[in-house]
């Protein structure tokens, strides 16, 4: 890491290098998901938290889309997957590239990327990436408990089965199927009647896999809610 060097204007800047996509292999809108592995060096001090960027170039733009390889640990391979439905006009990518900023790093680090195995992915069955509570705290005499599901693998004009319980101390107090389309969905569990105030579990399940989040259910409005 040189500190003097860099472009006219910014001696810490953004060493950075692009592969341009194919022709003809530009349109990625099948695509949900990129995954890569990366294999890192560095003398000194471990890694920031902004070690290493991944961008997405498209279109016009010379990035349109950018995650950040967070956590990486020197000495070992790690694998890094990440969402690509964000990325704007994925009908025309045109270049993938890694970058670092110098500003993270200090004058004189040594560091070494090794980056393998990219891959493009899509799910052919309903998988569950993200399960949300719209809140984590509810009243006790709530009718509903309500959550966002986002699920992949699900077919134009189909829904998947997500299962939602409520759990209590491991024990199940309330459970309902609802369904979800592709994407982002609203999903509610109903509740018969008021419950005991106190922490519970929300949890959600499709496609083999289960995600749950921690839900404080209160009295009323005034009642302190303690973490």
């Amino acid at each position: 890491m040189d500190w003097e060097g860099g472009e006219p204007g910014y001696p810490i800047g953004w060493p950075r290098i692009h592969f341009g996509v194919p022709a003809g292999q530009g349109d990625w809108r099948t695509w949900e998901q990129v995954r890569l592995r990366v294999y890192a060096k560095k003398v000194g001090a471990p890694f920031p938290a902004q070690p290493l960027g991944i961008t997405i170039s498209s279109g016009r733009q010379n990035v349109s889309w950018e995650k950040n390889c967070s956590n990486l640990q020197a000495g070992a391979w790690q694998e890094f997957v990440f969402d690509l439905r964000d990325a704007p006009a994925r009908d025309n990518i045109t270049s993938l590239g890694v970058f670092i900023s110098e500003s993270e790093y200090s004058d004189g680090d040594v560091l070494e990327f090794y980056i393998s195995d990219l891959e493009l992915l899509r799910y052919t069955r309903p998988t569950l990436m993200t399960f949300q509570p719209l809140g984590d705290v509810a009243f006790a005499d709530a009718k509903a408990l309500s959550a966002i599901v986002d699920i992949l693998g699900v077919a134009a004009g189909t829904t998947a089965s997500v299962e939602i319980e409520l759990r209590k101390g491991g024990e199940a107090i309330a459970t309902a199927v609802a369904q979800a389309a592709e994407g982002q969905t609203q999903v509610s569990l109903p509740l018969s009647k008021p419950l005991p105030p106190g922490a519970y579990s929300l949890a959600a399940t499709a496609g083999g896999r289960a995600l749950s989040h921690n839900i404080m259910l209160v009295a009323s409005p005034w009642q302190e809610v303690k973490p």
